[in-house]
């Protein structure tokens, strides 16, 4: 963690003598990844958005790590539908620069958010269970889930 911390401040010691708004939107980039690693989520959503900002379509492999990244964030605060939209959005960027690695990981993210969504519905579903029994869409959910991380 020392050497993340000593990686941002230099980023930010570089981002602050340059008005080029590409190196502050990798700058946000990085402290957004930072803070999504020790768990300011809020602090992450919001640098990523400033950086997807700052980016617009200027440097598309830039925006496809903001996405990538934008994603797991939000699926981390329980908004997978809107995590859902960034990793579709860095799926439709990684036809313009095609990289395996980052398409499985956007991959498996994508199936993070499926399931974080399915298990937020079922979730919510069993509440309203009177045989206190679960519900036969688990069956698929669990199934699914032991084969992913099988």
């Amino acid at each position: 963690m020392e050497k993340a911390k000593y990686y941002l401040s230099e980023s930010e010691e570089f981002a602050s003598y340059s008005d080029n708004d590409l190196i502050t939107a990798y700058h946000n980039l990085s402290r957004g990844a930072y803070y999504s690693v020790v768990g300011t989520l809020d602090s992450a959503s919001m640098l990523l958005e400033s950086a997807k900002s700052l980016v617009g379509e200027r440097d598309n492999l830039l925006l496809l790590r903001i996405e990538n990244s934008l994603g797991k964030v939000y699926i981390s605060q329980g908004k997978p539908k809107r995590g859902l939209e960034s990793l579709f959005q860095a799926l439709k960027l990684l036809e313009t620069f095609p990289d395996r690695e980052t398409e499985i990981k956007v991959r498996i993210n994508i199936m993070w958010a499926t399931l974080s969504s399915n298990s937020i519905k079922i979730a919510s579903g069993l509440g309203d269970n009177p045989s206190g029994t679960l519900p036969q869409s688990l069956n698929g959910f669990f199934l699914m889930y032991i084969i992913i991380w099988q």
